[in-house]
């Protein structure tokens, strides 16, 4: 009977044992198709950035240089003097000058763009971790199909709301790329200290919290997500009042680039009149209003945020029972006022509803970051609340036909997919390598000119739309 009972025990082993290794398998290859996806994805982009240009203010941030310095004491120099007579998000001056490629490598050198793709790599690395994160912790599950399918659509959405050069090519421009790449660090920093209240995770989000936070324009979705996630916890007496330290840390580091000097010299350099708060709120809902209407009315990023809704619904129908979701006019609420303080502190120092690029990069980068986020919120809720408690499979080949057929109908059928910033990756590549390697002949003509005006003759300037 023992004997029976030891072989019966021994047969469920093996069989949880190959069933671990079927998992694990399966597991591996979702993996596998995922990273091909995202080198798909991403690999245009990169072709593209290490043709980057040099541009007036790489140069002017250059000029500025003592080389007889050290460089680190020269970026902190540096630092110090923007922060007293232009902006004041001090830390990314300091970066700025200590890795600037035309002090440390030359004009012409490849390390330029070399820098930027590493950068750009970072956000992208960030964006992936960031919403895993989130669609793990809403879902409530690890890793699956649904996550992958989801970080994927999110940032398709990211990557096509736009054209931009003053970021993605331009070095002293992608300090915004990393404001927002630190930023969306900070949110998986307070989602685990959230979790798991570790100190080291307490320390860590507190130093990088600080910094990050010199960036004006992500302040706010730092300090507004960590009040979301802590607020209640301590309204309802779970937690206690220190875990509220690493927040203060960032808010500090918000202040302090408020405070800055450099800000109100160059606001009056701008517009001598004054601050005008009113007109700033105005500008604020002009300008998010717009670009709320612009990614909309993107063919493409519509049918993206539709593909994220349905991947939800169908996961909660999938999971009835077991899904945890927010109140949507709650996240909505949240979505409207991240936005608005995102934005507002851009038309204040502008006196203006002009956006340049880099700036319509940071407000459309947020902006698809929270749709993605309502949307899977909508298809959970949705999903929940149908009648029915069994999964049909049929709605699942029925929402995924309609998908198809939207894409078709929409971004596929007139040929605006052509228009798509990622299908100008591939499209640009040419012009952009030559773009590069005439302008480098150009700033080499100068460079070895003995006069000292020189003029340089072309019958027409080679450019690039991505450049």
């Amino acid at each position: 009977m023992r004997k029976i009972f030891q072989i019966k025990r021994q047969r469920v082993q093996e069989n949880e044992m190959i069933s671990r290794r079927a998992n694990l398998k399966s597991r591996v290859k979702e993996q596998m198709i995922f990273l091909f996806f995202i080198l798909l994805i991403v690999i245009p982009y990169i072709m593209n950035i290490v043709y980057s240009l040099p541009s007036a203010d790489d140069f002017s941030m250059a000029k500025h240089y003592d080389l007889s310095s050290n460089i680190l004491m020269e970026a902190f120099r540096q630092a110090d003097r923007m922060y007293m007579e232009w902006t004041g998000e001090w830390f990314y001056s300091f970066v700025q000058t200590l890795i600037n490629p035309l002090v440390l490598f030359g004009y012409s050198s490849k390390m330029l763009g070399v820098e930027l793709a590493v950068l750009f790599i970072l956000y992208i690395g960030a964006i992936i971790l960031c919403t895993g994160m989130i669609a793990e912790k809403i879902l409530g599950c690890e890793r699956t199909g649904e996550i992958y399918l989801i970080q994927l659509s999110v940032l398709l959405i990211v990557l096509n709301t736009g054209i931009y050069y003053e970021v993605y090519y331009w070095f002293i421009g992608s300090s915004y790329m990393l404001e927002i790449t630190l930023s969306l660090v900070c949110v998986v920093l307070i989602i685990k200290y959230h979790d798991k209240q570790s100190w080291k995770s307490a320390v860590l989000l507190s130093i990088i919290g600080f910094f990050t936070c010199n960036g004006i324009m992500v302040v706010s979705l730092i300090c507004l997500v960590y009040l979301a996630m802590f607020l209640p916890d301590v309204v309802r007496k779970q937690r206690r009042l220190y875990s509220f330290v690493p927040f203060l840390f960032c808010l500090a580091g918000g202040l302090f680039a408020v405070a800055a000097p450099g800000n109100y010299r160059r606001h009056n350099s701008l517009d001598g009149t004054g601050i005008h708060i009113g007109e700033a709120v105005k500008n604020t809902l002009y300008v998010g209003i717009l670009h709320l209407y612009q990614n909309f009315s993107n063919e493409l990023i519509g049918m993206l945020l539709l593909t994220i809704v349905v991947i939800s619904y169908l996961y909660a129908r999938k999971h009835m029972g077991k899904i945890r979701h927010t109140n949507f006019l709650r996240s909505v609420l949240f979505f409207l006022i991240v936005m608005f303080f995102v934005i507002f502190p851009v038309t204040l120092g502008y006196s203006s509803a002009d956006m340049p690029n880099r700036m319509q990069y940071m407000i459309n980068t947020y902006m698809a970051l929270g749709l993605g986020y309502l949307c899977v919120d909508a298809g959970l809720i949705r999903g929940s609340y149908m009648g029915s408690r069994s999964f049909d499979e049929r709605l699942s080949l029925l929402a995924l036909l309609a998908l198809f057929v939207g894409f078709y109908v929409g971004p596929l059928s007139h040929g605006s997919i052509g228009l798509t910033p990622y299908a100008q990756q591939i499209v640009c590549h040419s012009e952009t390598a030559a773009c590069h390697d005439e302008w480098v002949s150009v700033l080499d003509e100068i460079k070895h000119s003995k006069n000292m005006d020189v003029e340089v003759l072309r019958t027409e300037a080679a450019s690039s739309p991505l450049l």
